[in-house]
C-alpha cells in the first residue's frame, strides 16, 4: 500500500519568525517585517492552476459594492506568472552545476564532469542531463549552486520532475520535508546556507539532486564533498551504491559544522573576556554582541535541522513500513544513519542553552569589572 500525500511542515510562530530575521540580519526587531502582500512567493503551478487556487500573477479585488473579482497583478511589485521566472524565489543571474555519476556495478570511482557555468553552457547543461546511461548500471548526483530560474528549470524538465513541485520547495520559508506521490523533497539551513534536496522514486533515470545559492559556505562543501569522495568510517556504506546516502551525508556535513562553530564560539568566549578586560571599549562590546548572535543563529538552525529531520525520518519509517512490496526509495543504511544523526543534533541542542548562559556571563563580568 503506498501513501500518496504525506507532509509535516514545521510551523514557526511570528514572534520565532521575526527573531529568526533579526539575528540573521543583526538589525532592529523592529526592522524585520514581513514581506507584502501578493509579493511573497507560493507553491503555485507553473501554468495558470486548475485546482480552484488563484492563478500565479492575479488577485483577489473587492469592488465599492464588495463584489469579489480576479483581476491581474501590477507590474510592478507582483510575482511572475512562471515561478522560474519570479525573481523573489530565483533571484540569481547565474549557476554553476555539477554532475557526478557513480557506478553501482562496477568498484570504481565517480565520474566528476566539467562544472558548468550557466547561463552559458545552457544548452550544453540540457545535453549533458539527457544522457542518463545505464540505470541499472549507474546513478547521477546533480550539484546546482546558485538560484537561477532558467537553469532549474532545465534540470526538472530534464530529470522528469514536475515543474511546480520542483520549484515550489525554494519557496518554503523555512527548513522542513515533505513526502508525497514519490517524490522527497528535504530542505536544510546552516548558517545562511539553504540547501535544498531532491529525490524521487524513478528507476529509468535514478538522479539525486542538491541545490545551494551560489558561493555556500565552503567548509560545508567540503565535509560533503570529502563524503562522496572518501565515505566515512563504516566501510559497507558505498555511496555508489546507493543515492539515498546522499541525505545522510548532507545531515552529516551541516551537523558537522554547527558543532564545530559552537566549539569554536565557545573558545572564542575567552579571547573575548581578555580583550574586555583589557581594554574595555565599543569594540569589545561588540565582539560579544556578534558572539551572541552568532550562537542565537547556531540555536535557530540546530533547532530546524532537528525538526526537518525529525519529519524525514518519520517519512523514511513510512516508506518502509507501508510500501514492502517495492524497494524504498531510502535505503535500510541510509534509515539508520539519519537516526544516528539526530542522536548528535539532539546533543548539541541541549548543549547550546548552556553555552549560551556562559557567554552572558562572561560578558556581564567582564563589563562590570571594567566599570569599576
Amino acid at each position: 500500500m503506498s501513501v500518496p500525500y504525506a507532509t509535516l511542515p514545521t510551523a514557526i510562530i511570528p514572534e520565532e519568525q521575526i527573531q529568526y530575521a533579526a539575528a540573521l540580519t543583526a538589525e532592529p526587531l523592529d526592522a524585520a517585517e514581513p514581506a507584502p502582500p501578493h509579493t511573497r512567493p507560493s507553491e503555485s503551478t507553473v501554468v495558470e492552476p486548475d485546482r480552484g487556487y488563484v492563478p500565479r500573477g492575479h488577485h483577489r479585488e473587492a469592488d465599492e459594492n464588495g463584489v469579489w473579482r480576479i483581476v491581474k497583478d501590477p507590474i510592478q511589485g507582483r510575482i511572475a506568472q512562471d515561478i522560474y521566472e519570479d525573481h523573489g524565489t530565483f533571484m540569481e543571474a547565474s549557476a554553476t552545476v555539477q554532475i557526478v555519476t557513480f557506478y553501482k556495478t562496477e568498484e570504481r570511482q565517480a565520474e566528476w564532469a566539467n562544472r558548468l557555468k550557466l547561463p552559458k553552457n545552457s544548452d550544453k547543461l540540457a545535453a549533458t542531463l539527457k544522457q542518463k546511461g545505464d540505470p541499472n548500471k549507474t546513478w547521477r548526483w546533480i550539484h546546482c549552486e546558485g538560484l537561477h530560474g532558467p537553469t532549474m528549470k532545465t534540470i526538472a524538465k530534464e530529470t522528469g520532475w514536475p515543474l511546480d513541485k520542483f520549484a515550489g520547495i525554494f519557496a518554503w520559508t523555512r527548513p522542513s520535508s515533505e513526502w508525497a506521490n514519490g517524490c522527497l523533497r528535504v530542505h536544510f539551513l546552516d548558517q545562511l546556507t539553504p540547501i535544498w534536496m531532491l529525490f524521487r522514486e524513478d528507476e529509468s533515470n535514478p538522479v539525486f539532486i542538491t541545490c545551494t545559492k551560489l558561493d555556500p559556505n565552503p567548509k560545508l562543501r567540503t565535509r560533503w564533498e570529502d563524503f562522496v569522495d572518501f565515505g566515512d568510517s563504516r566501510p559497507n556504506l558505498l555511496l555508489r551504491k546507493d543515492p539515498s546516502l546522499m541525505l545522510y551525508a548532507m545531515m552529516r556535513a551541516i551537523i558537522q559544522d554547527l558543532r564545530f562553530t559552537a566549539s569554536q564560539k565557545h573558545k572564542d568566549m575567552t579571547a573575548a573576556y581578555n580583550l574586555a578586560m583589557s581594554k574595555p571599549s565599543q569594540k569589545s562590546l561588540q565582539y560579544f554582541y556578534e558572539l551572541q548572535q552568532s550562537l542565537i543563529r547556531i540555536k535557530l538552525d540546530t533547532t530546524s535541522l532537528r525538526d526537518a529531520a525529525t519529519n524525514l525520518i518519520i517519512f523514511v519509517d513510512s516508506m518502509h513500513t507501508h510500501r514492502k512490496e517495492k524497494k524504498p526509495l531510502v535505503s535500510e543504511d541510509t534509515r539508520y544513519m539519519l537516526k544516528d544523526q539526530i542522536g548528535l543534533i539532539t546533543l548539541l541542542f541541549n548543549e547550546l542553552p548552556e553555552v549560551t548562559r556562559q557567554a552572558d556571563a562572561v560578558a556581564n563580568l567582564a563589563f562590570n569589572v571594567s566599570s569599576h
